[in-house]
């Protein structure tokens, strides 16, 4: 069966359609539900359609992130150049509050050539004291999209990917909600007592159930035994 990552993904038609895609998707790379585009069009958006705070593990850093988003051809082999990575991150040095980061998503294919001028013009900026930059090709943006299958039904419903993750937490509650329900009081300790019943981990909870179950069938060869006996 093919999966998100083996899928062949076409970048968006428009350039709407992928700001839309790329806000959606950066505020879970940023972990920022408060992510949003920047302006509209015809207003100076100093290099920047997209804008959020990254998180590390829930917690705000106190810095601000960029996104600029470019449409390219990959049928007519379009790239981007050094020349417009610079033009951008020029730009992007004049948005307020001060950026840490800024990256260029794109449509196009990965080029050898755009993410070496990125390492190159990361460290003339670091020397500034300015921003780091780095180029997501349209490659690297279908593997993003890969871990998020939501995301990809809200932008490719014509896909028809199925959005497992309500599915999944109403299976996770339910096995937990069996640990608790049939685990004999010795076997506990196998998933932790004491312990909140969504704090449990459900390699934890597997194991208890399927020890209980083999419990349960050396139970019933006694009993069938003890009866042949009789």
């Amino acid at each position: 069966m093919p999966t998100l990552a083996s899928m062949e993904i076409p970048p968006p038609r428009n350039w709407e359609d992928f700001e839309d895609l790329c806000c959606d998707l950066w505020q879970r790379i940023w972990q920022d539900p408060t992510a949003q585009r920047h302006g509209r069009q015809g207003q100076p958006q100093a290099g920047v359609d997209v804008y959020g705070r990254p998180h590390r593990d829930g917690v705000w850093a106190g810095e601000w992130a960029g996104v600029q988003c470019k449409g390219r051809s990959r049928y007519a082999g379009s790239k981007l150049t050094r020349t417009e990575i610079e033009a951008e991150v020029d730009k992007a040095t004049h948005f307020n509050p001060r950026l840490s980061s800024f990256t260029i998503a794109t449509t196009a294919q990965r080029d050898v050539r755009a993410q070496e001028a990125a390492r190159k013009i990361t460290e003339a900026q670091r020397k500034k004291g300015s921003f780091d930059v780095q180029v997501v090709f349209w490659e690297d943006i279908a593997l993003y999209l890969a871990e998020h299958p939501d995301i990809v039904k809200k932008h490719y419903p014509q896909l028809g990917i199925e959005d497992r993750s309500s599915r999944t937490a109403l299976r996770e509650d339910y096995l937990r909600g069996e640990w608790a329900r049939l685990i004999p009081v010795p076997l506990l300790g196998l998933v932790g007592s004491g312990r909140r019943q969504e704090e449990i981990p459900l390699s934890a909870v597997y194991t208890a159930l399927d020890v209980t179950a083999a419990i349960r069938v050396g139970e019933k060869a006694a009993n069938e035994l003890h009866e042949g006996l009789g």
